[in-house]
């Protein structure tokens, strides 16, 4: 995949998919605000770490060169990691 409109466009998917995957905790996020419970992440799940991890591989083989790599990387640790210790 080195078309630049190719990576576009999965980066579009993967926008898609998580909005996909946030969708029914916000209505499960606002049923607990309703209810004066705040919620720990807006979203959680295993669906939500297999997207995780689907981005970090296409980020480490499509975008290497890009200047915020390393931020990209900082925040998908960051995330999995919350994911993770909220399941203990």
């Amino acid at each position: 995949m080195n078309n630049t409109s190719e990576i576009y466009n999965s980066i579009n998917l993967f926008i898609e998919r998580g909005n996909k995957i946030k969708e029914p905790n916000e209505k499960e996020d606002n049923e607990l605000a309703n209810q004066g419970i705040v919620p720990l992440l807006d979203i959680q799940g295993s669906e939500y770490l297999i997207w995780l991890n689907e981005i970090n591989t296409f980020s480490s083989r499509h975008l290497k060169k890009h200047p915020f790599i390393k931020a990209f990387r900082i925040v998908i640790f960051s995330e999995r990691q919350k994911v993770i210790l909220s399941k203990r």
